[in-house]
């Protein structure tokens, strides 16, 4: 069995007492913080592990090596003691001893949130997180409408990273409240590592954000801030809006998007994709309002259908290359949709996409499927037949299909050759507006 204490100095209790001196063998996780001194007075014989830090690549492998070390104690002693600074129950190391098949006691000797309230600087719900899990997340999704409070801030380095973590959430200049050295500090949150030395692990809590006092905003406030708009006395044009009200927007923000990227310009990028953000966000909106579906359910299927199609990476097939990854992707597609046949693809490629864009989507699949279509040689065959027709024929229903026909074989010529003809036709139209520009002396 590992008994697990989460040590506070200053609070050690009769039981704690008891099994640090009747335990066979104590394992201190560090003995870099101020609670070891204790351990020293009291001449209690102990192993620390801080020569697995210096081994560990970073905060995962660090934390399992701490777990096995202890787990090979209690392998070779039976009984023993753990002892983690402060608090036990969300150490991560703990966390994963209690995964194992060995019996884990925890004894607390501080509370998580006692550091700050206790002197009750709020007084409303929280949320608890490690610093080591923060920093350790790519996308910061901290809920800024609630009370923070973070815990485990042992070292200069942590310190520094959670700051530059925590500005993807909140502004820099907003006000933290640090518990250290039995002293409850304000600071502005771009002083949080300006402390000097880090000697013992601290607290900071940071106070919910009223919406308007925001500088940085996140997910949730675009939700909030659209159901206030379709809200009672909200904004007259966005309570009236519908599905098929604002369809256009999606395709108009798309295209404004796509110019943004073409044009390698990363704040209307940021702008643009925003727009489209909001596009999303507001038919998620009304399909709330309308009980059909809501945002979680939006994003819910999203990455059902992200782990699904990604069956190389979450499942059990194989990717050696971008080629392969897009057979899995494509293979997992038609299970979801249920298709049968080719006929069933290329009837579900949407009718709203542009014309070439759609006939080339439909000419590619036919292609990869291997349907008898005319080669090269034959199309160009068939091209000079129908441009012939053209300088003979004024009727105009053959004269549509005539022209139909060319578009359709120069789009077949071009998925041969792997040709978007829908990204040639835009690059020529501009190439057409320069010339007439340069003509008139407007360019």
């Amino acid at each position: 069995m590992v008994t697990v204490i989460g040590f506070n100095e200053k609070n050690v209790s009769k039981l704690v007492e008891t099994v640090l001196k009747e335990s066979e063998i104590v394992i201190v996780k560090t003995k870099f913080f101020s609670g070891y001194k204790y351990f020293i007075d009291n001449k209690i014989k102990n192993s620390v592990l801080d020569e697995v830090f210096v081994k560990a690549a970073n905060f995962d492998e660090l934390n399992e090596n701490i777990a096995e070390a202890v787990l090979r104690y209690e392998k070779e002693y039976g009984n023993i003691c753990y002892v983690v600074p402060k608090y036990a129950v969300t150490d991560v190391s703990v966390k994963l001893l209690k995964k194992s098949s060995v019996e884990i006691k925890i004894i607390s000797t501080e509370s998580v949130f006692n550091d700050i309230a206790k002197e009750s600087v709020v007084d409303t719900s929280y949320c608890v997180y490690s610093a080591y899990d923060l920093i350790n997340k790519r996308n910061l999704s901290l809920n800024t409408d609630t009370v923070n409070v973070i815990y485990d801030i042992d070292d200069n380095f942590i310190c520094s990273e959670l700051k530059l973590k925590l500005f993807n959430a909140y502004d820099e200049e907003c006000d933290v409240y640090v518990k250290r050295d039995d002293e409850i500090r304000v600071m502005k949150l771009y002083e949080l590592d300006m402390q000097g030395n880090i000697e013992s692990p601290f607290s900071v809590l940071i106070d919910k954000q009223d919406l308007l006092s925001k500088h940085r905003y996140n997910f949730n406030d675009l939700q909030e801030i659209m159901y206030k708009l379709r809200g009672e006395n909200g904004c007259p044009w966005d309570r009236e809006q519908t599905h098929e009200s604002i369809k256009m927007n999606m395709i108009e923000e798309a295209y404004e998007l796509v110019e943004a990227i073409e044009m390698d310009d990363s704040n209307k990028m940021r702008e643009e994709t925003g727009d489209v953000l909001l596009q999303a966000v507001f038919h998620s909106v009304i399909g709330e309002d309308m009980a059909e579906f809501n945002v979680n359910d939006v994003i819910s299927e999203l990455c059902e259908k992200l782990i699904f199609r990604h069956s190389h990476i979450f499942g059990i097939d194989k990717a050696e290359n971008s080629e392969k990854a897009l057979i899995n992707w494509e293979n997992n597609k038609k299970i979801e949709k249920g298709y049968n046949s080719l006929s069933d693809e290329v009837i579900n490629i949407p009718k709203q996409f542009p014309a070439l864009l759609r006939m080339n989507k439909i000419f590619k699949k036919l292609i990869k499927n291997n349907v008898e279509l005319p080669n090269e040689r034959e199309i160009t065959i068939l091209l000079k037949e129908r441009l012939e027709k053209l300088v003979v024929n004024d009727d105009e229903k053959n004269l549509e299909e005539n022209i139909g026909e060319i578009l359709s074989l120069v789009c077949l010529f071009s998925s041969y050759k792997k040709v978007d003809c829908e990204k040639v036709l835009k690059e020529r139209t501009e190439n057409v507006i320069k010339n007439i520009a340069e003509k008139s002396g407007k360019f």
